[in-house]
């Protein structure tokens, strides 16, 4: 068993092209150690790479409801949910931001229709794209490029 702080991962310098990060970033706590996490992937990353992460939206529903952007889940694991307009910030310090956009949307009452079910996943991907209806995106992704 290995036990280890994965924002302090290192690689070789100027190795890869792109990094990929699911569901990680939500879990660092703390804006410093975001920042520092962002740092060793842009380090990490060639001339020009790409950064793709998905994290939890603090999305429409969640804010009628007031649930609050951070906590800790019951196993004791620490989460924020992000606002487009904070991954925005902490990105741009490290990266150019190409898109940004919710996915994983759940339409109100979709989960209580099973006849949705089978095809759940192209009314994901049909409203990802339709403004006011994806605020009901569950996770943000971000695809960015390192800047110099």
């Amino acid at each position: 068993m290995v036990l280890s702080d994965a924002t302090q991962f290192r690689t070789g310098s100027n190795f890869f092209h792109v990094a990929f990060s699911a569901q990680f970033y939500e879990h660092i706590p703390g804006s410093e150690k975001r920042l520092a996490f962002l740092k060793n992937v842009w380090d990490t990353l060639k001339q020009d790479g790409i950064f793709i992460s998905t994290m939890y939206h603090q999305d429409l529903r969640r804010v009628i409801k007031k649930l609050p952007q951070e906590g800790k889940h019951p196993t004791g694991i620490y989460y924020h949910y992000f606002l487009p307009r904070e991954i925005k910030r902490e990105l741009n310090t490290c990266f150019k931001i190409l898109t940004l956009h919710p996915i994983d949307i759940t339409l109100p009452l979709e989960a209580r229709i099973k006849i949705l079910r089978p095809i759940d996943g192209l009314i994901s991907r049909t409203f990802e794209h339709i403004h006011v209806i994806n605020k009901l995106g569950h996770l943000l992704i971000v695809k960015a490029r390192k800047t110099a």
